[in-house]
């Protein structure tokens, strides 16, 4: 019978390829999401550390890199920068930890 579909012409259907990028964009996100991903642990771990740390002079904290303060170009010039574990750290500019 010509109007009889082939098992080709079955699986190139409309419905048949639109089923399959479904669940290959479903297998692809649920793949990315089962991995930890090195970024997002590195900004949450506890045991991270931030290169380029100074000891604020006026606060007596330790801050993130911050070129523009002048304490900071100072602190860099005499080579007092360290890493520091980032939860050690406070916020730039502000009196609060981060």
């Amino acid at each position: 019978d010509a109007r009889a579909a082939t098992a080709f012409e079955r699986v190139l259907s409309p419905k048949v390829l639109a089923f399959a990028a479904v669940a290959a964009v479903a297998a692809l996100f649920l793949q990315r999401s089962d991995r930890p991903s090195p970024y997002r642990d590195s900004l949450t771990s506890e045991s991270a550390f931030v290169d380029g740390c100074w000891l604020n002079p006026a606060t007596q904290r330790w801050e993130p890199p911050a070129p523009w303060n002048p304490d900071y170009r100072v602190a860099e010039k005499a080579g007092l920068l360290r890493r520091v574990p980032r939860s050690r750290l406070a916020a730039s500019g502000s009196g609060r930890r981060r």
